[in-house]
Parts: structure tokens; C-alpha cells; sequence
């Protein structure tokens, strides 16, 4: 008798969205239509939109107020409204964009592009921007490369070298006697001297060396003459000084010279 009396008294409902009569169940219907006729939709997950009361509840289940539109920035490590929170990351993107500051990364960047430099940087020899410095050592580069071939130019420097490290005449057609000695010719410590020229008649040619200029020595190189002709000696000596000594009368000329 109940069961019919509620069957009476609640009217039968079903569409094609609700087959299921509202009396069938009526609990879980309350649960979707709300006994008010406020809505409430469960996301699974630990997030939380309740109409009426707006709110956000995080997984961890602390609440996180949407906040107002006058709440101050948050950008430091804190509590704060959703809205406090976007400003505080509004302005800390800011700074990556048109408002550097020391120590962020935009000015960091800036930095950055200017030791880079420009494509339009000169050639810089000394301090540069790194592409001023690339562009001065293509330049060298290329100056010492000489082909495609990948060669590389070399460039030397010839110095002359001198023939003798001193020279003079110790005799210029000079009458000299038996036992004659030339005017000494200074050598300055050369290791090796030479002495050529000529006599008129036969003779004996002996040259000699000296450390002071004074006191001179026969070295034992000699040539012998037998007639008029031309001579020449060379001693490996680090002597000062050198001259030669003729064993007969003739007229001579002669050079010295230390190489």
C-alpha cells in the first residue's frame, strides 16, 4: 500500500536524455539538479569549481583565492592570489622583455650581443668586439694563404751577408826590402784572414799575426815565389792583427782581409 501511495503521489517523468523515472532515484537526481537549483560539477583530479563561492582548490588541498584586480604583485617565494601571483609573473617576464635590470636576463643578453658585436664592426687590431676580432684575423688569414688549393704563402727575407768582415791594403806597390813587414791591417778577432796580391820579383811570402799590434808572429802559412807572380795565403786565426813579411827585395802589393 505505501509503495503505491508513492508511486500516486510522484508524477512519472521520462525523455530520451532521462529514461529513468525522477522517483526511481531520487538522490543521485538531487546530486546533478541540486536541491536549489545551484550547480556543482566535481572535477576528478583535486581541482574544485563551486558556483556561488568562486574558489580553486589545489591537489595538495590548500585554497588559492582568485583574488581582486587592485591585489599587489607576489613575485617572490609566498602566498598570494591568483591574481597577485600572474602580476608578480607579469613583471618578472617583463623584465626578460623591454625592462632590463642588473643581473636579468635580458641584460644579460644585451651584454651578450654586445661583445658579440655587428656584422658592420671594423677590423679591430687591438681590444674589439668578438666579431671586429674575426674579421682582423680573415684579414691575416687571407694574406697568408695563397691559392684555393689550400697553400700557404710563406714570406722570407734575404739578408746580405757580407764577402770579408774587414779588409785593407797592407802593401799598395810598395819597394820592400829583404825582411820587409806591410802596414798591419786590423782584423777584429775575424776567425779566418787572407792575404793576396803580387810581387815583381822572386820572393818568400809569410804572414804573421799579432794580439797587441806590437808584438807580431809568423804563422806557418808561406808561399814561395819563384819568380814575379801573384800569391795568396789563408790562416784560420782569431788574431787581431796581421801583416806580411817579404824574404826578398820587390815591389809589392797586397790586401788583407778577415772573414
Amino acid at each position: 500500500m505505501a509503495d503505491q501511495l508513492i508511486r500516486e503521489a510522484l508524477p512519472f517523468q521520462s525523455t530520451p536524455l532521462c529514461p529513468v523515472p525522477q522517483y526511481w532515484n531520487g538522490t543521485s537526481y538531487e546530486k546533478v539538479q541540486g536541491a536549489a537549483g545551484a550547480m556543482s560539477v566535481v572535477i576528478q583530479g583535486g581541482v574544485a569549481i563551486t558556483g556561488g563561492t568562486s574558489s580553486i582548490t589545489v591537489a595538495d588541498g590548500s585554497d588559492a583565492a582568485l583574488g581582486a584586480k587592485a591585489d599587489a604583485s607576489v613575485s617572490t617565494a609566498g602566498n598570494g592570489s591568483v591574481i597577485a601571483l600572474l602580476k608578480g609573473l607579469q613583471s618578472i617576464l617583463g623584465l626578460v622583455g623591454a625592462s632590463p635590470t642588473a643581473n636579468t636576463v635580458n641584460d644579460r643578453l644585451k651584454t651578450l650581443a654586445t661583445s658579440t658585436g655587428a656584422i658592420t664592426d671594423a677590423a679591430a687590431t687591438g681590444d674589439g668586439s668578438l666579431i671586429a676580432i674575426l674579421k682582423q684575423l680573415r684579414t691575416i688569414l687571407t694574406d697568408a694563404w695563397d691559392d684555393p688549393n689550400n697553400a700557404l704563402r710563406v714570406r722570407s727575407t734575404i739578408l746580405a751577408t757580407p764577402v770579408v768582415g774587414t779588409q785593407a791594403n797592407a802593401w799598395s806597390a810598395v819597394a820592400a826590402g829583404v825582411g820587409a813587414t806591410s802596414t798591419a791591417v786590423d782584423t777584429q778577432y775575424q776567425p779566418q784572414i787572407s792575404a793576396f796580391g803580387n810581387a815583381s820579383a822572386a820572393t818568400t811570402i809569410t804572414l804573421q799575426v799579432s794580439q797587441d799590434n806590437t808584438n807580431f808572429y809568423d804563422t806557418p802559412v808561406t808561399q814561395v815565389l819563384a819568380g814575379a807572380g801573384n800569391f795568396h795565403l789563408t790562416v784560420a786565426t782569431g788574431a787581431r792583427y796581421a801583416r806580411l813579411k817579404t824574404s826578398a827585395a820587390a815591389t809589392i802589393t797586397a790586401t788583407i782581409a778577415g772573414k
